[in-house]
């Protein structure tokens, strides 16, 4: 009988449990209201909304935070998405987008990000005023030596004073054996380096132009 007891009672708390969850999952009190996204502007903050599928009929109990968040970083811009959510009514999403440090020319045209990631096709009207790596070859291994290379050059330059900064770096032409030459907008010419004592090697390069 006590046994018996103890079992029902427990199939009756367990009950009640399912019960309030089931409530909670379409409550008023913590129904979806608002949905706030930062770090990007109203054009891609419509398209992510469409994207994460929200419904305003759920409560934020429902919400699957992980999901949305693998729902918009399929977006190729995404670089990165933190979701929160904020009871008892809004998700907050904190949205952070590629910036393209310059374009890799392979098999297409490709946008690079400053971690020397390759995340995106170069689409017909999109920006394409970056420098741009040429020289990459198919094999796997060698592309990422290549891009990894070019990458250092990058940064490099991102630090130089004018006119030899990243601003005025039109080209960067990269070899398998790790030689790069850099074509710039005011130089008639390429300057051919490696990447060890970058900044000894661009300080010959501006005597010998007397830039």
């Amino acid at each position: 009988m006590k046994v018996s007891a103890l079992l029902t009672g427990l199939a009756g708390i367990s009950l009640a449990f399912v019960t309030l969850y089931s409530y909670l999952l379409t409550s008023p009190h913590i129904r979806l209201e608002q949905v706030e996204i930062v770090g990007v502007n109203e054009e891609m903050k419509k398209k992510l909304q469409e994207m994460a599928g929200l419904s305003f009929e759920l409560s934020l109990l429902a919400i699957d935070v992980d999901e949305v968040q693998k729902k918009l970083e399929k977006h190729p811009w995404i670089r990165a998405v933190e979701v929160e959510k904020q009871f008892p009514h809004s998700l907050f999403i904190r949205v952070e987008k590629e910036e393209p440090q310059a374009l890799v020319a392979a098999d297409k045209l490709y946008y690079l990000n400053r971690y020397g990631n390759v995340f995106k096709e170069v689409g017909p009207d999109e920006a394409v005023d970056f420098p741009i790596i040429t020289g990459v070859v198919s094999d796997e291994l060698d592309r990422e030596k290549q891009v990894g290379v070019s990458l250092q050059v990058l940064q490099f330059l991102e630090s130089q004073k004018e006119p030899w900064s990243l601003k005025n770096l039109s080209e960067i032409h990269v070899r398998k054996d790790g030689e790069v030459s850099l074509y710039f907008s005011f130089l008639p010419a390429a300057v051919k380096l490696r990447t060890q004592n970058l900044d000894a090697k661009m300080e010959d390069s501006r005597r010998w132009w007397n830039i």
